[in-house]
């Protein structure tokens, strides 16, 4: 890997990964395949080999040039999004289409006269009920139906 007691920092980091996994290869590169490889090669090449691929991922991953890259990347993307909402809402405006933001405005009224109107019906409801306590008795008072037009009692 690149280590700063190896001396490979002339060496790109595919071909470094590549010749330190196989310089830390317990069997090297044999000359020729074995006669019967055994299952247990295969395991020490896979163990070996992900050891090394982890080694070097967590060294990529953890690198400030990764982490700085990331970083950017992620504010441009962020910046990009606001760009597209900031042009998408002025289109829809420009437009008159309705967006989500004024849908959600309007219901926020309508709640508000809705809250407003049923506390006005219960005082009124209760102004009432008080009204009727206070000429009946607490009895209900009959009234009189009323007669519309067209029809005769």
């Amino acid at each position: 890997m690149m280590d700063s007691d190896s001396g490979d920092h002339g060496r790109d980091p595919f071909t470094a990964f590549w010749q330190d996994m196989m310089a830390k290869s317990p069997f090297g590169m044999p000359a020729s395949p074995p006669a019967d490889p055994s299952d247990e090669m295969f395991k020490r090449m896979r163990q070996t080999f992900f050891d090394a691929w982890e080694k070097q991922c967590i060294e990529f991953l953890g690198s400030e040039a990764f982490l700085s890259s990331m970083k950017k990347s992620m504010d441009t993307a962020v910046a990009f999004r606001k760009q597209v909402n900031e042009f998408l809402a002025r289109t829809m405006s420009q437009a008159q289409i309705p967006t989500k933001a004024d849908n959600d405005t309007i219901v926020e009224m309508l709640r508000s006269l809705e809250e407003g109107v049923t506390k006005r019906l219960d005082d009124i409801s209760r102004r009432v009920s008080a009204i009727e306590a206070s000429v009946g008795g607490g009895d209900r008072v009959a009234r009189p139906t009323r007669k519309t037009k067209g029809t005769s009692s």
